[in-house]
């Protein structure tokens, strides 16, 4: 009997019609800003569409949407890396061969697994991991899925769109059932950016803190580095698109940790604590204090 895996290959070979054959490489330079969702990736594209000379940047487009799902089915197992790989030159690779900019950038976390192949098909591309506190990214992807119908039918109905942590053999299906919608969001997170960290740390590779750039005392040398990373000229006044408040129609006002009952703290400390350390988050005295009271 033909298992699903084969199916799934099967399928994709013939709407596709993919070539395995590698895309040939193109002069302009690649960065990829890869992250989970809600960690400022629209922001980014926008920032860098404000005027950046011979700079072309984009946030999502259909085609993300498909290597999304086609990245949880190779991670999940039912899809060949051979295909996947594929599928991507198909996607994504030709796209980049065409562009004309000196520098492209794009912004999505939908990238996060077909990146690898764009590295290993074009020189010198750029990976920024770009990470946001989970005590924000967390409410703030909630809120989004509640009000925003259509995201709720991808997070909740249509298959693949997220990761499973049965299936990539992090949890029990016991246990993965068991966890409210806040818990495994946490786990996302927490798996997402640990795959970015194992995947694409190199001298390629730039951490990034979306507070850093979104706070004015950190800006200006966050940007330098930025910059300096991507090989872009930097002048005055340029971060000034970043003072303003963008994307914010889904935050629900007063959802802060700061009032979340001590419990709530626990269960994402356990978590994520480990990345939250290290990527400097959770120094708060407010923070330990909530974690000691329920210890």
């Amino acid at each position: 009997m033909i298992s699903r895996s084969e199916i799934i290959a099967l399928l994709l070979r013939t709407v596709l019609k993919v070539n395995s054959s590698p895309v040939s490489s193109t002069d302009t330079k690649i960065v990829f800003f890869l992250g989970t969702h809600r960690t400022g990736t629209q922001l980014i594209a926008n920032f860098f569409d404000q005027g950046f000379a011979n700079v072309k940047s984009c946030h999502q487009l259909s085609s993300h949407k498909l290597l999304n799902i086609l990245s949880t089915l190779m991670l999940h197992g039912y899809l060949p890396s051979s295909l996947f790989n594929s599928a991507v030159d198909f996607l994504l690779a030709r796209r980049l061969r065409r562009m004309e900019c000196s520098t492209y950038i794009e912004t999505t976390g939908w990238n996060y697994v077909a990146a690898k192949r764009i590295i290993q098909t074009f020189p010198d591309v750029r990976v920024i991991h770009l990470v946001r506190d989970p005590r924000e990214f967390v409410p703030s992807y909630l809120n989004v899925i509640r009000n925003r119908r259509k995201s709720w039918i991808a997070s909740y109905l249509v298959p693949f769109w997220t990761i499973s942590a049965v299936a990539v053999g992090a949890l029990g299906s016991h246990e993965w059932a068991n966890m409210t919608p806040f818990d495994r969001l946490c786990w996302t997170w927490a798996y997402k950016n640990q795959y970015l960290e194992n995947t694409y740390k190199s001298e390629n590779y730039l951490l990034l803190r979306l507070e850093d750039l979104t706070n004015p005392k950190s800006r200006s040398g966050t940007l330098a580095t930025l910059f300096a990373f991507i090989d872009i000229p930097l002048s005055e006044g340029d971060g000034d698109f970043l003072s303003q408040r963008h994307n914010t129609q889904f935050r629900e006002e007063g959802e802060t940790w700061r009032r979340w009952p001590m419990d709530k703290c626990q269960r994402l400390h356990n978590i994520c604590g480990d990345l939250m350390s290290r990527y400097g988050y959770g120094t708060e005295i407010e923070w330990q204090n909530k974690l000691r009271k329920v210890n």
